[in-house]
């Protein structure tokens, strides 16, 4: 892990992306609609520590662990807003959801409810499943830090092009610093600005229906 950083996580997609997922599902105790259409909920993978990360806390049951990859047991957390929404007055932890109607995987915690979609919206029902038995493209890490996340992403940046740079090594200076500078101005711009507005607040209390 890189200095400074406490802890990490990753998801596909961060609130108001407008390509949001939502698949159907049919959940235990619950009948197919006359209609034959499913009820749909939001979906994301996550990996293990990407709720510590955020701010978001289990309410009940357990976070993804490691050793929810492929091959185990399929499991994954729903959001306060389903649990209710399903199982209102009972204990979501344990119950089954099939996605597409087909593919089960049992509740293993609730969490937090945040607003994915519009900051004016109420929650809507969320699964989470690990990466690691849902493994997708394109996935956005999360660090939570304890020193200047600027410096942080100058240490990343040039730990990355000295892989991508010939003949330099991660501490040479010189051309990995020059080269480094426009990214690391970016990302450092990328930080600052949103960090600059929002003070040190938990992310997942800024977009908190509570």
């Amino acid at each position: 892990m890189l200095p400074g950083v406490e802890q990490a996580g990753t998801i596909q997609l961060l609130p108001f992306m407008q390509n949001n997922w939502a698949f159907p599902y049919l959940a235990q105790g619950h009948s197919p609609p006359a209609s034959g259409r499913l009820p749909s909920a939001t979906f994301r993978a996550v990996t293990p520590g990407y709720f510590g990360t955020v701010g978001m806390r289990v309410l009940a049951g357990r976070d993804v662990e490691p050793g929810d990859r492929s091959g185990a047991p399929a499991v994954g957390p729903i959001n306060r807003a389903m649990a209710e929404d399903l199982w209102p007055g009972e204990d979501a932890v344990g119950k089954e959801i099939q996605l597409f109607g087909s593919q089960p995987f049992t509740v293993i915690g609730v969490v937090g409810d945040i607003r994915q979609h519009a900051l004016k919206e109420a929650p809507r029902p969320e699964m989470y499943l690990p990466m690691a038995q849902f493994p997708l493209a394109g996935m956005v890490v999360m660090l939570r830090t304890t020193g200047d996340p600027a410096a942080l992403g100058a240490f990343a940046t040039t730990r990355v092009l000295a892989g991508l740079l010939y003949g330099v090594g991660p501490m040479d200076p010189g051309l990995v610093v020059a080269a480094a500078a426009v990214l690391v101005t970016v990302a450092a711009l990328a930080i600052w600005i949103p960090a600059r507005r929002a003070g040190r607040a938990e992310p997942a209390r800024v977009l908190s229906s509570e």
